[in-house]
């Protein structure tokens, strides 16, 4: 059992820019187990049991939520999901589909059968989630995009070629499919985030020749701001910013700056791996605004560069990496500057605009400590999950956290739910995790050729 012990606990880390926060709550983890046992299951609100039909395979089904509404999808088909565990409503496509979710309506994306030319043509819909009936169709070019509570869709025609490609991109509202503007994209574009009013947008040649482009546009109007960089055709996203030096890397887009990153200055020494130079360019106008390395890890104590672990808060505002002593460390994007930094060594899992997560050692026990980023203090601690499982994985859902097994296999396979402000609760949903959502957590149990997915209420 783990004691609850208020106090005020000071935190062994940098405090951040702002004022302190609320009185801080610190989990005191009792003496373990020589042999830990999960929790005790929680009971889930409802589930349904799904069986194999042909090539459709729901035991790697996608389940997901829109307009208060739950969904399962898998290969052609879409399976609209009562309150109570029931199969409500029922699609069958052309060809196997892509899902997303915009405004509370599924957006659905196929391909459309006919010609074979590349781009090749693709149907994109909006699906009521109530009844699995279509709101509007569109055709389209690969690559649509929902960013935020709008559908970006390309449209090239022609053939595959070697020359300027006549090509455009839509903006659409989710419910109607209304287009709001339109533009000239040059090549098949791609919408790949959106910041305030901005929009970033790369392309690409429909060809083998041509360029690559990464521009930012007015979210509003589709109109053509400041920064415009080529990308190098085959080699990852190498980017060549005008007047910049060659940059490759992760490109995020943040309080009205787009950072671009690269690798090419890195040391050859092990010890001193894992670092990025960034360049932050104003949305609008292109403007240099600052230049910074940041060091992403310790790769001498992780042996690795931060493989598998997000880099960027859920906001997209802080990156996470860790200073020269292997301390964690949170980088504020927009500001270009360090928010805060650990007191102890550590990695950092996770974490929003006001928290971050970070697995570190104390005692001698791998522990699981949520800090918090205006005071610097601890929240809580835990160190159950890595005692039990080992490796894990961490998602946030709402004010939850989640904190899942990477190896799910017998007594082993649950999940572990966390109140952001208080830690542990005695919600542990059993079965290997599925999706997660505010408020809920969905987990999966496959048996031959039938799945079972479960869903769990977590506040």
């Amino acid at each position: 059992m783990l004691a609850l012990l208020v106090t005020a606990c000071s935190g062994g880390g940098t405090p951040a820019e702002t004022a302190p926060s609320a009185p801080v709550r610190t989990i005191v983890p009792g003496t373990p187990s020589p042999s830990p046992t999960p929790p005790p299951a929680t009971d889930p609100d409802w589930s349904i049991t799904m069986e194999d039909e042909g090539e459709t395979r729901w035991g790697d089904a996608q389940l997901f939520s829109a307009g208060g509404r739950f969904m399962v999808a898998a290969g052609n088909q879409l399976r609209g999901i009562t309150d109570k565990g029931k199969q409500a409503w029922k699609r069958t496509f052309r060809s196997d589909v892509d899902i997303s979710v915009a405004d509370g309506v599924v957006i659905v994306t196929h391909r459309k059968g006919g010609e074979s030319t590349w781009p090749p043509p693709n149907v994109d819909m909006g699906v009521d989630p109530a009844n699995g009936k279509t709101l509007w169709k569109a055709t389209s070019s690969p690559y649509e995009s929902v960013v935020g509570e709008t559908v970006y869709t390309p449209v090239c025609r022609g053939k595959q070629t070697e020359r300027h490609d006549d090509c455009r991109l839509s903006a659409r509202d989710p419910r109607t499919g209304q287009v709001r503007w339109t533009i000239l994209a040059e090549h098949v574009a791609t919408v790949t985030g959106r910041s305030g009013g901005v929009l970033t947008m790369t392309t690409r040649p429909k060809g083998y020749r041509g360029k690559h482009w990464l521009m930012t546009l007015d979210a509003a109007s589709g109109g053509r701001l400041g920064v415009r960089v080529e990308k190098q055709r085959f080699g990852g996203e190498l980017l060549y910013p005008r007047g910049q030096k060659r940059v490759s890397g992760p490109t995020y887009l943040t309080g009205g700056l787009v950072i671009m990153s690269s690798k090419e200055g890195q040391v050859e020494t092990f010890k001193e791996m894992c670092r990025l130079d960034m360049v932050a360019l104003n949305a609008r106008t292109g403007a240099k605004k600052w230049k910074e390395r940041i060091r992403l890890a310790d790769a001498e104590r992780d042996g690795q560069c931060r493989y598998g672990l997000p880099d960027v808060s859920a906001d997209g505002g802080n990156l996470f990496g860790v200073d020269e002593r292997g301390h964690p460390r949170v980088f504020d994007l927009a500001k270009g500057r360090t928010r805060w930094t650990g007191g102890t060594p550590g990695t950092i899992l996770n974490g929003d605009a006001k928290t971050v997560l970070v697995k570190e050692l104390v005692d001698e026990k791998e522990t699981l400590t949520l800090y918090d980023l205006s005071s610097g203090r601890a929240r809580w601690s835990d160190d159950e999950p890595l005692k039990v499982w080992g490796r894990v994985s961490t998602i946030l859902a709402g004010d939850r956290l989640l904190v899942r097994p990477d190896d799910c296999y017998r007594d082993s396979c649950y999940i572990r739910v966390y109140d952001l402000a208080k830690g542990p609760l005695d919600a542990a949903p059993a079965g290997e995790y599925a999706a997660a959502g505010d408020g809920w957590v969905a987990t999966r149990e496959s048996s031959g050729e039938a799945t079972t997915f479960s869903v769990s209420r977590t506040g």
